[in-house]
Formats: C-alpha cells, structure tokens, sequence
C-alpha cells in the first residue's frame, strides 16, 4: 500500500492534475491500498502552502477525481485528516496562533502555542467531522485519523505536550479524549460502510515521552471501545524529526516491532499496518507471514517505481527500479519542492512524461534512419541519458575512460559502508543499459574527430575538486594561501585511494616522520567531506573536521541522515569543528577564523590537509571538435557541479529535449513550461 506523504502538488490548497496523475501511476503499477496525504481539518492548520484542505467544500471536486483515477485501476482510496497543532508554524500562512493542548513548543517551530480553549476543541473535532463528510462525498473508501509524528491528536496523547488539569489532561483515560471524540465525530459522518482508521506511534522516541507499552494500550482502548476499523504503525515526534522517515543507516523494517507489539497487544482483531524502511515484496511477505502485520505501507519504494508490484509479480524483479533510501523525496518536501526522487524523474511529472515519450516513439517508427546517440561519461548522468536514449529506440554508444561504470558515485561508501544502498542507482542503470543493448567502450575516451559518426553527442564527464581552495566567504582571496603546500591533498584521490583499497595516499603524506593528524575542510558540508573523514578516521589517524557552515551537513540536511553522520563520525572519533573558515594553511599548521566572534584561531599541527570546499564541471577538452558541436549537450555536473537528484533528472530530461531536436518534434508549451518546474 501506499501510506500518506506530503506532495506539494496541491494548487490553492486544492488537488492538482499532477496529484491525480501521480497517484494514479501507483494505481497502475498494482498498489492496493493509496492513502491520500495529510489534509488539514480546519482553518487554524495551515502549516506549508501546498497543505490539502479538506475542510473546504471546493476539495471535493479534486478528491473525487483521486478516487474516480485510483479505483478504475481496482485499488482502494483512503484520505488521511490532519492538524498539526503546535508541531506547525503560524507565520503568514493562517494568519492566527498555533494550538496545542498546553502552551508548550514542540520542537519543530519553537514556537509557543495557545493552549486550546473548550471551544477551540469542540471547533477542530467539527472540523475532523466536516472533513470526513467531504471524504464521503468525493467517495472515498475510508479515512484515516492522524495521531502520530506529533501532531495535534499525539500531543493531547504524550504527557510531554498535554499538562492540562481539565478533562482532557491528566490521566491516560483524559489524555484519549480528545482523539476518541475526534473519531466519534468521523465516525457520525462516515456511517458503518467505510472505514475508519488511525494512525498511531509505537514508540515517540521522545525523551519522556510515550513508549510502546504506552501506544499498545491505547490501541487496546480504541479497539475495545470500537472506534477503529484498522491501526497503521509508524513512530516518533518532530523531536526526533530524522526518525520519522528511516534513513539509509536505518535498519530494515524499522518499525515492524511496534507494529508487532501492538498487533498482539489488540490480540488480532482489527487490522495492523507497518511502513518504514520496507522497500521490496519479499520483505513485506516476510513481515505478514511471520505475523507481525497486516497490511504492508512501501510509500518510498513505490515513489521510485510505481510499477513495482506489477513488475515483480510478473517476474521482473530486476527490472524494478529499487528505492535507495537517499531520501531526496524528503529532502525536497523539507525545501517545500514538489515531490520527487533521486532515481526516478519522472516523479510529479507522469502526463508529460509520457506525452513525449510517446510523441519520440512515434517519429520514431516515422523515420527510416535510427538516431546514433553518443554518451561520454559513464557516472549515473551519463548513465541515464543512455538509458534514456536506448529505451526510446535510439542507438546509443557510451563512452567511459575508466574500467566500470559508475562515475564519482563509487566512492560514497569509502569510510561508509552504510551508505552502500545509494550505489543502487548506478547499478541498476549499468543493468539497464547493458540489457538495452548500449555499446560500452569501457576505458575509452571518446576519441577526437568522431563528431560526425553520431547525430548528437551528450557529454556527462561529471566533476572534480576546486583545487584552488576559494572560499565565497573570502572572495577577496582567490586562492587559499598554502593550497600548494606538501601537506595538502584533495578529496578525489583520497576516495580513489579508498575505493581501490590503496593506502598509498597515506604513506605518501605523512612521510618524513611528521604528525599523523589528518584535517578535513569540509565547506562543501556535504558527503565528500564525510566520506574523507571517515576513511581517515579508519585508518587510525587522529582526524578533525571544520566546515565554516553552521553545522556539518548543511547541505544535506533535508535527507535526515545528518544526525546518523555525526554519530559515526564520533564513533570513529573524528573531531568535529563547526562555523570556522580555515584561512591560510601552513607547513604544519592550519588557521582559522572563528565565525561566531572573528577571532583568528589555530587549529592544531596535522600531517595531512584534505582541502573540499568547491568544484568544478570537468570537460575533456580532447574532444574539442564534439564541445564545438551544436549537437552537444551538456549535463550533469559536467554542465554545472550539484547532487544526485540533478545528475539523475537532466539524464533524463534532457535526453528526452536532444532526441526532441534531431526528430524536430516541437513540445507544446504546457510541457516546456513543466519542463522548467521540474529543473527550479
């Protein structure tokens, strides 16, 4: 099943075609179970401009054409109801102050609440009500309560937000109130022929907060009181925010135990749904068979293929195109971006993308001539683009100086092991093109004067290390001063060296007996830095990270895994300085300035300096004649240095626009204009 996730494809708080279609791809692909995201119940919950509101009479429209697209295809259709409380912000947005059960923060905004008058109360739960009326209205199956990942239903629950002395704080009993008269009022509007669902935690991962023998027993209350149809498991507050979604360093099944502990709990009698961390259907046969739930939710794994249930039943479990728990889809919902994925670009985007796809298939059969497509570069840009242009029916040749595919994503797991699932991506599209029939010229560069053998070239040669050491918080230095000095190294032969198990760059920089303490400047704050660190930090050398952000990570923030980083980082014993700007590096020693006061500051003596503060594209310029080819594009970071998201979408884009030119298929503006959504 697919469990509810914020898409940011709402226009005017309303469902977009773009929800429609995206949700209906799922449809398609064999997912029984689609719970419609997070709908606010009530004016006061207005917490991000794409919020669904499902207490406005003019949402029915939009929600009748989910279900209508959704259940043409046999699935069943759920909404979820919401309010935030004090997990939300107030800002512009609503205009008025957040509620709570009690005035106090929750960790996402800080900010204070109201806390929330009987009238306030009795106003939300009739919002609940009109809701669900607007739900049966547009014909949904069912609706779910949501009372998990601290919102308002949770914070009446938790001790740790609730310290009212009325009837709804207190004891357990008085602390359910409020979320019991919430699904009565549901209940009055959805009448005995739809379902009734909540959404509770196992465990709030909170400090002081409920835990699972908690969350069991008010499953048991709810159960015995026959208020509930089904309970779907999930875990965690804003206080634990990274918790919520499980990372790439979480364990599989993250949160089947709770599921399992309130599914006895219950002792069988409704439904228990388990999401989290579950990614193919073989683990989620192995989490129903062993009893341990129900109903299985694999809501990120679908967002990368919405045709994995059709393909594996079907036998193509290799063609399933897997989720590698990047966590893009979180990061960009973090940045407020509409929903997307790191491996799958097509995400938010399904009606123009099979559009064009269909337009270029359909000059293809036109034409007589095949298209000859060459790719250099065989990163996971360079990759996709192949694999974009093979599955379309072109014939494409694919350039790669070295001996594998795979480009600088190789090296993500040197000094990491656990981020070994992002390497995924790149071998799943080395699959694909292999199985397409792409002719690999593995250690080749694309050789000079071939410009004309193919009708369009595409150049992916990805990115290398800034070697300058500028810094944009020094613009008035071009060049670091020391960035020549023996000490210092630079990222990209680091993760070589640790790719290929060579511990040749050590010895080498820590010759002549000096220190064996290694600093790592990490101002690009994203993986590189830490991926060096670590591998440092391996090999026993006493290992110090500064990054001028404010906190190691900045860049990638959004993906959660942040706090998982530091974690291993202080396991490895890495020292970790943060909001300082190395401005001048020495023979043996490095200099700071403290950003938070100015003050210069000596960072230690260290034997190696690994400098990561920028890069920059790399084209081969051996191949002058394809760069001074009008029928060259350039993507990736070979066009502009950024992440995987970028490298993966332009694959595909811009494959799509180049295979457009040469079959002078002109997109209609409604596509050039989603076209630019996609890329902001």
């Amino acid at each position: 099943m697919l469990t509810p996730h914020v898409s940011f494809l709402a226009e005017n708080h309303l469902p977009s075609q773009r929800l429609v279609d995206y949700l209906e791809e799922r449809a398609k692909g064999g997912v029984g179970l689609i719970t419609v995201e997070a709908s606010s119940v009530h004016p006061s919950n207005v917490p991000y401009e794409g919020v669904l509101f499902a207490f406005d009479p003019k949402s029915v429209d939009g929600y009748s054409r989910i279900v209508e697209a959704v259940t043409a295809h046999g699935a069943r259709c759920v909404l979820e109801l919401s309010h935030k409380g004090a997990a939300a912000k107030s800002g512009i947005l609503s205009g008025r102050p957040l509620l709570g059960p009690s005035g106090i923060p929750e960790a996402s905004s800080l900010e204070v609440p109201r806390a929330m008058s009987l009238q306030d109360i009795a106003d939300v739960r009739a919002g609940f009500a009109l809701a669900a009326k607007h739900a049966v209205m547009a014909g949904f199956d069912g609706v779910e309560v949501h009372s998990t990942h601290g919102y308002l239903p949770q914070q009446f629950l938790s001790p740790v937000f609730n310290r009212r002395t009325d009837q709804y704080g207190g004891s357990l009993v008085n602390r359910m109130r409020f979320l019991t008269e919430v699904l009565d009022a549901v209940r009055s509007e959805l009448g005995s022929e739809k379902a009734l669902g909540v959404r509770l935690a196992g465990h709030e991962l909170t400090p002081g907060g409920l835990e699972t023998q908690d969350f069991a027993e008010i499953a048991v209350r709810l159960v015995d009181a026959g208020l509930v149809d089904y309970i779907s498991v999930t875990a965690s507050t804003h206080f634990s925010y990274n918790k919520i979604i499980p990372t790439v360093h979480a364990p599989a099944g993250t949160f089947v135990a709770y599921a399992h502990a309130i599914r006895s709990a219950i002792q069988e009698r409704v439904p228990v749904i388990v999401a989290g961390k579950i990614t193919t259907l073989a683990e989620a046969e192995a989490v129903i068979s062993s009893g341990k739930a129900d109903l299985v939710g694999m809501t990120r794994a679908n967002i990368a293929d919405p045709h994995l249930v059709r393909k594996t039943l079907s036998g193509e479990v290799d063609d399933v195109r897997p989720c590698v728990g990047a966590n893009i889809c979180i990061s960009h919902s973090v940045d407020r971006r509409p929903l997307s994925c790191g491996h799958n670009p097509t995400v938010s985007r399904e009606r123009e993308s099979k559009k064009r796809e269909g337009d270029i298939r359909v000059a293809l059969d036109k034409t007589a001539v095949t298209p000859r497509i060459g790719v250099i570069g065989g990163g996971i840009s360079g990759l996709k683009a192949a694999e974009t242009a093979a599955r379309m029916g072109a014939q494409v040749t694919l350039f790669e100086r070295e001996r594998e595919l795979g480009g600088a994503l190789r090296y993500i797991t040197v000094g990491s092991v656990e981020r070994a699932p992002l390497l995924g991506i790149a071998q799943w599209l080395a699959d694909r093109v292999t199985k397409l029939g792409v002719t690999l010229r593995l250690g080749e560069s694309a050789p000079g004067g071939q410009s004309a053998e193919f009708d369009a070239w595409i150049v992916a040669t990805g990115s290398t290390a800034d070697r300058t050491g500028f810094s944009a918080l020094m613009p008035d230095e071009p060049v670091l001063p020391g960035i020549d000095g023996k000490i210092v190294v630079f990222p990209d032969e680091v993760l070589r060296s640790g790719y290929e198990r060579d511990s040749q760059i050590t010895p080498l920089s820590l010759s002549d007996g000096r220190s064996r303490e290694v600093l790592v400047i990490d101002d690009d704050s994203g993986w590189i830095g830490y991926s060096v660190a670590s591998y440092f930090a391996e090999g026993r050398h006493p290992t110090t990270l500064v990054t001028a952000q404010p906190k190691f990570g900045h860049r990638i923030l959004g993906t959660q895994e942040v706090p998982d980083l530091h974690e291993q980082l202080r396991r490895r014993g890495v020292k970790i300085v943060s909001h300082h700007l190395v401005g001048r590096i020495d023979d043996l020693e490095a200099t700071a300035i403290d950003l938070d006061n100015g003050e210069a500051v000596s960072l230690g003596e260290f034997g190696v300096v690994c400098v990561s503060r920028s890069r920059k594209a790399h084209v081969p310029t051996e191949n002058r004649d394809v760069l001074d080819d009008p029928r060259t594009l350039i993507i990736g970071d070979a066009a502009a240095p950024r992440g995987i998201f970028e490298a993966v979408n332009e694959g595909y884009w811009s494959t799509l626009g180049l295979l457009e030119t040469v079959l002078d298929i002109r997109p209609d503006s409604s596509s050039r204009e989603a076209n630019l959504v996609g890329q902001a």
